[in-house]
């Protein structure tokens, strides 16, 4: 499995305090990643949406076609007659142990004020 990343193109992106630096995308030799990983993963994290794998022309069908996911069988996945690769231990509904911890985020939010209700409302009426 390729290792986590945010990239852009060539580029990774990692966040800093709330900002994107930028900086160029180099791929560790160890574990070896295939060149359909690497190139997926350059697809699927084009900040351009108009050109990111997946996104308008194509949509999900166009990331299931990707040679990365050569010989998987979407129906069979659908179908659930093939077990995933990784089965996470699951203890109770909602157990959430394989999952990082964040720290909360903040609660405190602006009021919503009449004056923003007029401008925003209509937008959201059938929301």
């Amino acid at each position: 499995m390729a290792p986590g990343c945010l990239c852009r193109g060539d580029l990774i992106l990692t966040s800093f305090n709330g900002r994107i630096v930028e900086k160029p995308v180099v791929f560790p030799q160890d574990p070896p990643i295939s060149d359909a990983a690497k190139d997926i993963i350059r697809q699927l994290c084009t900040v351009d949406r108009s050109r990111r794998l997946g996104n308008i022309s194509g949509g999900a069908a166009r990331v299931k076609a990707h040679p990365f996911f050569a010989g998987v069988d979407w129906d069979a996945i659908i179908q659930r007659r093939q077990r995933g690769p990784i089965i996470p231990p699951v203890r109770f509904p909602g157990d959430a142990q394989c999952f990082d911890i964040y720290p909360e985020e903040d609660t405190v939010r602006d009021v919503y004020t009449d004056a923003m209700a007029e401008v925003y409302d209509d937008y959201f009426k059938d929301f």
